[in-house]
């Protein structure tokens, strides 16, 4: 949205500093097919046209309505034999040093850099 604001306020601009209505301002047709260091010829012809050509209704993955309608998330409660592991090993060393390495994941970057 940003973008089409700004370029409607370049539009308007150039209207503005426009003298008479027989200067109207040809601009270049968008084209987000350039020529790269990857692909340095210019894009045939015929990639536009089966680009033109594409109808996008018959797109399985197209939204039609929006917002779009999700499933319902199903949350599961784990099972009740893994949660009475995890609590016997609550006292246990190994489980105090994954909770070290857990403290340790959300340090700021200076803690890190020391």
């Amino acid at each position: 949205m940003e973008q089409l604001v700004n370029r409607l306020d370049v539009a308007m601009f150039n209207a503005i500093l426009r003298e008479s209505a027989d200067e109207m301002p040809t601009y270049p047709v968008v084209n987000n097919f350039v020529p790269d260091e990857f692909s340095p010829g210019p894009v045939p012809n015929a990639v536009y046209e089966a680009l033109n050509n594409e109808d996008i209704e018959d797109d399985e993955g197209c939204i039609t309505s929006f917002p779009c309608t999700a499933g319902s998330t199903f949350y599961a409660p784990p099972p009740a034999s893994s949660v009475v592991s995890m609590l016997k090993e609550v006292g246990t060393p190994l489980l105090r040093s994954g909770s070290f390495v857990l403290k340790k994941l959300y340090t700021s970057d200076d803690e890190l850099d020391e």
